[in-house]
Order: C-alpha cells, then sequence, then structure tokens
C-alpha cells in the first residue's frame, strides 16, 4: 500500500487508511464493494451481485474529526 497522505476536506487534519467489512456471511469477513447500476432484489430479499464481481471500496477516515470518504479504484490489470 503506497504512503499517501491525505488531508481531511472538512478540517485539515490527516485521513487514515482503513476498510469496512462486510460480515453478512456470518464469522467471515468479506471485502465490500462496489457495484455498478441499481439493485435488483434477489430471491430471499438480498440483492443480487457477483461474488467475483465489483470493484474493492477502501476507506479514510480524519483522525481529527472523524470524517469518512470512500473511493472504488479498480485494481491494475
Amino acid at each position: 500500500m503506497s504512503e499517501t497522505i491525505r488531508l481531511c476536506p472538512k478540517c485539515s487534519d490527516v485521513m487514515q487508511i482503513g476498510f469496512i467489512p462486510d460480515f453478512s456471511y456470518g464469522a467471515a469477513a468479506l471485502e465490500t464493494k462496489w457495484f455498478y447500476g441499481e439493485v435488483t432484489k434477489g430471491f430471499f430479499g438480498g440483492v443480487k451481485a457477483s461474488p467475483m464481481g465489483g470493484i474493492p471500496v477502501h476507506a479514510w477516515r480524519c483522525a481529527g474529526c472523524g470524517f469518512l470518504e470512500f473511493f472504488a479504484v479498480p485494481k491494475p490489470a
């Protein structure tokens, strides 16, 4: 992971990179992902999405005010 320094757009303090795990499958934590388009409901009330698709979501949190900012950046090919 690169050592990019980001400053908070709200208070100008330092932002820290992190992630928000998806615990919807019980104890196994998955990486949160972004999918293009409208939500399509699945058979059991969930949403339809390919587990192999999507773009990983990275979160940045301000150490000062707690502001969160999310980015969905595709992995390099």
